[in-house]
């Protein structure tokens, strides 16, 4: 613990209120998966087929990796 490595001696309720006061909280980071060769294959595929859209066309797509949707309760680990 922090405490110990300062050679202090603090309840570690107090450290936590502490942290908590300025906002920094652990937390634990989500794995992200790398993209697989037929990710990477349609990808390229749809760049080769959309290069030549128009702003009609590209008003109807919808990117939803561009956003997160939680629909109640938490949807993270601390």
């Amino acid at each position: 613990m922090i405490a110990e490595e300062l050679g202090i001696k603090v309840n570690e309720c107090t450290f936590r209120c502490f942290f908590d006061s300025k906002n920094y909280h652990r937390r634990i980071a989500r794995a992200k998966p790398f993209l697989s060769v037929k990710n990477k294959t349609a990808r390229l595929h749809f760049t080769d087929t959309s290069h030549d859209w128009t702003v009609p066309d590209w008003s109807k797509v919808i990117w939803t990796d561009e956003c997160a949707f939680n629909v109640g309760g938490f949807s993270g680990n601390t």
